[in-house]
């Protein structure tokens, strides 16, 4: 059971497989069909994870990373199953391997991309729970800097207005009270500013207090961070080509060897199979081509055997009716003499007609109804001609 599924895996035609009866090229394929699943499987931890990080539930994540490792299964499988091993080409099997092995490429990719994530969670969550700590102490030192700065913009400016008001000049006593306006707003500002700093301290002191492993974050918010480590960290950078190449690899993996395997017995027996194929598609192209021309020939002798017995009726059925005119006028003195004559030159006539109006369409191959004789009238004329 499991030789069948890795088998299926591979892309192998089981039935030529079990034609040429070879145990080692079983084990070849069996190999390359384990890669395969090897690698769905690792697609579908990956599809897994990622969209857990998107969805946060594994009621949706699971159903659909199966879904994903199955796709990628199915398109390796076909992927295999349409490249052939030709005998002494191997530039048209680069040429065509080429393609595959840029998909095989971004699938890779994509499929190493989540698991990435995955090994570099803590160091993520950790960098993200620094991160915002810090962006805390950054808002917070300026918040203070801020109330300082308030505080004493405050404080000058009720020293200036002491100032004036100790002035024996009216004009700066007067504008002693502006300056005291100002020192109260400058106050005011400072209290608000004093509550946003204890608000900034709740945070971070809550913050801190948060296990980093405790935190989720959503797909690109661990990608960005994961870019930035990899910016920073060498390490980060180098185990993050490292696990991208290996999954890489496993992608390629089965087409690389199909590329750099010699031309087998199996490869020769599908070779044959797709020729014998051909060849009998095209012979039974030929064999129907024949058949066609042979019926078109029955039904154009059919035709034509209709056509002589519609015009042999429609002459004895004239002749009937020329003799019975004729017949008619016996009682007229002087035309009896003359009825055989008559009736020879009318009946040839007709017959020349009815026989030219049939054999035109069937010569000609043309369906075109048949001129349709009115004996009553060539029988009115015919009395007219005699008894008047």
């Amino acid at each position: 059971m499991a030789e069948k599924i890795l088998l299926y895996c591979s892309g192998v035609n089981p039935s030529v497989l079990e034609q040429i009866d070879s145990p080692p090229e079983k084990q070849k394929y069996a190999a390359q069909g384990a890669s395969v699943l090897v690698t769905s499987l690792i697609a579908t931890c990956s599809g897994s994870y990622a969209l857990y990080a998107v969805f946060g539930t594994g009621l949706v994540a699971v159903p659909l990373g199966l879904f994903w490792g199955g796709s990628i299964l199915l398109l390796d499988r076909l992927m295999l199953m349409t490249m052939r091993k030709r005998r002494n080409k191997p530039l048209a099997q680069m040429a065509i391997a080429a393609p595959r092995l840029v998909l095989a490429l971004f699938v890779g990719l994509t499929v190493s991309k989540p698991l990435e994530l995955r090994v570099f969670q803590a160091e993520i969550q950790q960098a993200d729970h620094i991160s915002i700590i810090s962006t805390l102490k950054e808002e917070r030192a300026t918040l203070e800097q801020a109330k300082k700065n308030a505080e004493a913009d405050a404080k000058e400016a009720l020293k200036t207005a002491n100032q004036l008001d100790a002035s024996v000049i009216p004009a700066k006593r007067a504008s002693a009270r502006d300056y005291r306006k100002a020192a109260a707003q400058k106050t005011r500002e400072a209290a608000q500013l004093d509550k946003r700093i204890t608000e900034k301290n709740n945070a971070l002191s809550t913050r801190e207090k948060i296990n980093p492993k405790e935190i989720k974050l959503t797909l690109l918010r661990q990608v960005v961070i994961l870019e930035h480590l990899a910016a920073v960290e060498p390490a980060v950078r180098y185990t993050g080509w490292v696990l991208s190449t290996l999954f890489v690899l496993f992608e390629i993996l089965p087409i690389v060897s199909k590329l750099m395997a010699k031309y087998s017995v199996y490869d020769a027996a599908l070779e044959n199979l797709e020729t014998t194929g051909i060849r009998l598609q095209e012979k039974l192209r030929e064999v129907s081509v024949e058949q066609i021309d042979r019926e078109s020939l029955m039904v154009r002798q059919y035709r034509e055997a209709i056509a002589g017995m519609v015009r042999d009726e429609m002459i004895r059925a004239s002749q009937q009716q020329v003799i019975s005119i004729v017949r008619d006028i016996e009682r007229v003195p002087g035309m009896a003499v003359r009825q055989a004559e008559m009736t020879e030159a009318v009946v040839d006539r007709i017959a020349a007609e009815i026989k030219n109006a049939v054999d035109t369409p069937t010569n000609s191959h043309q369906d075109k109804a048949a001129s349709t004789w009115d004996f009553s009238a060539l029988r009115r004329k015919l009395e007219n001609l005699f008894w008047h």
